[in-house]
């Protein structure tokens, strides 16, 4: 009798399937769950605070340097800011989905990097 075909790596779990696991496991994680929420928040408030600070910036003679977000506000008009608040609301939702500790270094360094443009737009603007 012949044994039957084995491939290598049948009984593996697929890397979504691992990604699944490393998500639920963090999210049991209270600690991380807290702080993941917290990130989310932070996020989304500042992305509505980079489009406020961006409007304000641009009312004041300044001009975007961004040509992605430039090209947003020739064909979007006053609703450019949505895609980037859309943007951000998409990473939030990333972090509450997989708050890992990688994912959080990540949420804060983009965190970061808002706030220095934020602080940044509103000095151009006053």
């Amino acid at each position: 009798m012949t044994e039957p075909l084995r491939y290598e790596g049948a009984e593996q779990q697929s890397v979504y399937q691992k990604l699944v696991e490393r998500a639920h496991q963090a999210r049991r994680n209270g600690r991380f769950r807290r702080i993941a929420w917290f990130m989310a928040a932070l996020l989304i408030v500042l992305g509505g605070l980079d489009v406020v600070s961006t409007s304000f910036a641009l009312a004041a003679g300044n001009e975007e340097a961004n040509p992605l977000i430039v090209a947003l506000q020739i064909n979007l008009g006053s609703w450019w800011g949505l895609p980037k608040v859309f943007i951000h609301l998409l990473f939030a939702y990333f972090v509450l989905w997989l708050p890992t500790g990688r994912m959080l270094k990540a949420a804060t360094v983009v965190s970061l990097f808002y706030v220095f443009v934020i602080v940044s737009n509103f000095t151009l603007a006053f």
